[in-house]
C-alpha cells in the first residue's frame, strides 16, 4: 500500500552537520514552493462548477528534515503536532484553494465535502495571524464539510507515517448552513499526497532492510 523512501546515512550526517550549524524558532509553518492549486472554477455565465487540481504531488516532510535544529514557537497552536520535539509530524502546505473565476452567487458560498481521506492523514485550517490552527477533514472528530472563506487558503496536511495519501470530495455550492443549491452541479476533486519520516524514523527502516538483507544472503 505505501511507497517507502530511505536517505543514506551520508545524508543523515548532512542534516546532523546543519543542524549544528543553525537554530532558530519559526513564528509560522512555511511553504514550500511552487504551490499546488486547487481552484473553484464558478461561471456564472452557465452557472458551471469545476475543481481542477494542478498535476503536482506534495511531499510532506517533518521540520526535522526540512531544517534541522530548527524548531516551532511553544506559544503558537501547531507546536504541538509539528515540533520535532514534540508529535514532530511531517506536513506539507502547497495545496492551496482558490477561486479562479466568478465568485459565490449573493448568499450562497463554495463548499467542501469529503467522502474519503486516507488513514493517518489529518488536515488543519492554518492562519499566520491571527495564529490559527484548526482541526478539519475529519482530523480529531472535526467535520467532514468545510466552507471555503473566499481567499486563498492553504491548509495543513501531516501524517506520522510514511506512505501514499489520498483526500476525494466535492466542491458544491450551497447556503450559509452548508445545504446545497439543487441549481449547482458539484465538482469531485482528488489530492494525492506522499511522506517521509521523521530521521529516527529512517534508521529503523534502514536497520530493518539491513536485517532482511542478511537473512536473504544466509539462506542463500
Amino acid at each position: 500500500m505505501y511507497s517507502k523512501s530511505f536517505v543514506s546515512a551520508s545524508c543523515l550526517a548532512i542534516a546532523a552537520s546543519a543542524a549544528s550549524l543553525h537554530a532558530a524558532e519559526l513564528s509560522s509553518v512555511g511553504q514550500i514552493m511552487p504551490m499546488v492549486h486547487i481552484s473553484i472554477q464558478f461561471n456564472s455565465f452557465d452557472n458551471t462548477l469545476a475543481a481542477v487540481v494542478d498535476s503536482d504531488v506534495p511531499q510532506m516532510t517533518p521540520l526535522s528534515i526540512l531544517s534541522p535544529g530548527d524548531s516551532f514557537n511553544p506559544a503558537d497552536p501547531w507546536y504541538d503536532t509539528l515540533d520535532p520535539s514534540q508529535e514532530g509530524l511531517a506536513w506539507t502546505r502547497r495545496y492551496g484553494f482558490v477561486s479562479t473565476l466568478d465568485p459565490a452567487p449573493d448568499d450562497l458560498y463554495f463548499w467542501v465535502s469529503l467522502d474519503a481521506v486516507s488513514a493517518g492523514l489529518e488536515a488543519y485550517y492554518y492562519r499566520e495571524s491571527p495564529a490559527t490552527f484548526e482541526a478539519i477533514f475529519g482530523t480529531d472528530g472535526s467535520s467532514f464539510l468545510w466552507q471555503y472563506p473566499d481567499s486563498m487558503t492553504h491548509p495543513v496536511f501531516a501524517t506520522d507515517n510514511v506512505g501514499n495519501y489520498s483526500v476525494s470530495g466535492i466542491v458544491y455550492i450551497g447556503d450559509e448552513n452548508g445545504v446545497a443549491d439543487p441549481s449547482y452541479e458539484a465538482a469531485p476533486f482528488t489530492l494525492n499526497l506522499t511522506a517521509v519520516p521523521e530521521p529516527s524514523t529512517y534508521a529503523v527502516l534502514l536497520g530493518a532492510s539491513a536485517l532482511a538483507l542478511a537473512t536473504i544472503r544466509r539462506k542463500r
